[in-house]
């Protein structure tokens, strides 16, 4: 509450005037109309409470709102290196598989033009050692 309205309070709350010392500082409030008065009283403590509230939501809201642009900001930034990584994942993928096809091309020209080549070509190789020779 602002100085102003604490202080309104206390002389409401905290005084033990007689109802005609409050009836007439109603009436002074209210242009000589008590209810006027009375509405006056309510509608300034109402914007008054709103406006408190609305200091403390906002402090509250930009709490929550620097948490959620944090939690969103980490979300896109992982998507993003997700996506990177896949697309160098992908790329490595189609990088084998070409060279394997390309192997594949080289291998059958070989098999072609060569006859004693697929007589000689051993077949017991297992995939481990046809990896490691590939790496090298």
């Amino acid at each position: 509450m602002n100085n102003i309205a604490e202080e309104i309070y206390d002389l409401i709350n905290t005084t033990g005037k007689s109802a005609p010392d409050m009836t007439k500082a109603l009436k002074n409030i209210g242009d000589g109309d008590m209810q006027q008065g009375i509405k006056k009283l309510s509608d300034f403590f109402s914007a008054t409470a709103k406006e408190i509230g609305l200091e403390r939501g906002l402090k509250l809201g930009e709490q929550r709102g620097w948490i959620k642009g944090s939690l969103t900001t980490l979300g896109i930034v992982s998507l993003a290196a997700g996506g990177v990584y896949i697309k160098e994942k992908y790329a490595a993928f189609k990088r084998k598989k070409a060279l394997e096809q390309e192997g594949q091309v080289i291998l059958a020209a070989i098999k072609e033009t060569i006859p004693s080549a697929t007589e000689t070509t051993t077949t017991d190789i297992s995939a481990s050692e046809r990896d490691n020779n590939t790496s090298e």
